[in-house]
């Protein structure tokens, strides 16, 4: 059966980095598992793009909503 899933939005702070601001091996396996399904992955954060442009080039995120949904 094909999934239904077609977008997983992730917040930053406290879910998508751990406690010492990286991204895990399994959250990184987790992405690439998703986006291998056609899944798009959307950054979901207060901060602005221009701190979080490094997260998302690192797991080639799809879309973004930053700064509380002003950007």
């Amino acid at each position: 059966m094909e999934s239904k899933i077609s977008l997983i939005a992730i917040d930053i702070g406290g879910t998508l980095l751990s406690d010492d601001n990286t991204i895990t091996l399994e959250n990184i396996d987790a992405i690439k598992l998703a986006k291998l399904k056609n899944i798009k992955i959307v950054l979901a954060t207060a901060r602005e793009f221009s701190s979080t442009k490094y997260i998302s080039n690192q797991i080639n995120c799809d879309y973004g909503i930053f700064s509380n949904g002003s950007h």
